[in-house]
């Protein structure tokens, strides 16, 4: 259980109402995340059509043509170009843009620097997503780059290491069956003229005038 003490501080006591908590953390954050992950995710596939026709034939072959199929865990596992896609999406609009950790204990850094404990680290995703010592060419929207092995912690969308995202497993498995679900059964395709996305990098990535898209139905 979480206890407040003195203003604005919680201290934790370990109890089953833990799981509760974390269930409601994950519940606020991590549907909102999903939410922005989803719609740029969209963005990107109604703004270069070649990637969404290509996403559109794996899931073809995903279910065998069998559009109304509910994914299972393994159809899920073989969609690796929308995966790649996410990843990508995320990687050019990423929707956490920095992490913070305060150190408990000193780093040592390669060049022998030392980060005092009580330091407060950031990590600026957006600035990694964009490093062209790891992703040629970062201002191509390529989800092929994905397909590839990368540095390990090149890419931390959820963050890493045993304080990672709590929730990432499963975001991941909502991400993909929603997106499966949308291009299987629509055309997503750009929004009316004057409605381009005004994105907005804060500690969340947002557009100041939301992310606006038409669907087609598809014809099966």
């Amino acid at each position: 259980m979480w206890r407040r003490y003195g203003k604005g501080n919680f201290r934790l006591t370990v109890g089953s109402e833990d799981w509760v908590f974390l269930s409601d953390a994950d519940d606020v954050g991590g549907h909102y995340t999903m939410t922005m992950t989803l719609s740029h995710t969209l963005y990107c596939l109604a703004k270069y059509p070649e990637v969404q026709e290509r996403v559109y034939e794996e899931q073809l072959s995903v279910f065998n043509n069998d559009i109304s199929k509910k994914p299972t865990q393994q159809d899920l596992s073989e969609m690796k170009y929308l995966e790649a896609v996410i990843k990508e999406s995320l990687r050019v609009i990423p929707t956490i843009t920095k992490i913070g950790r305060q150190l408990k204990n000193d780093v040592v850094l390669k060049d022998g620097r030392i980060v005092p404990a009580g330091s407060s680290v950031i990590i600026f995703i957006e600035a990694m997503s964009v490093d062209p010592k790891v992703f040629s060419q970062p201002e191509d929207y390529n989800p092929d780059r994905f397909l590839n092995n990368l540095p390990q912690f090149a890419f931390v969308p959820f963050s890493a290491g045993p304080r990672n995202c709590i929730g990432f497993r499963y975001a991941w498995v909502a991400m993909k069956t929603t997106l499966s679900n949308i291009l299987r059964n629509y055309e997503i395709l750009p929004g009316e003229p004057g409605t381009e996305p005004q994105f907005k990098y804060r500690i969340v990535t947002e557009s100041a005038n939301g992310v606006k898209l038409r669907l087609k139905k598809r014809k099966h």
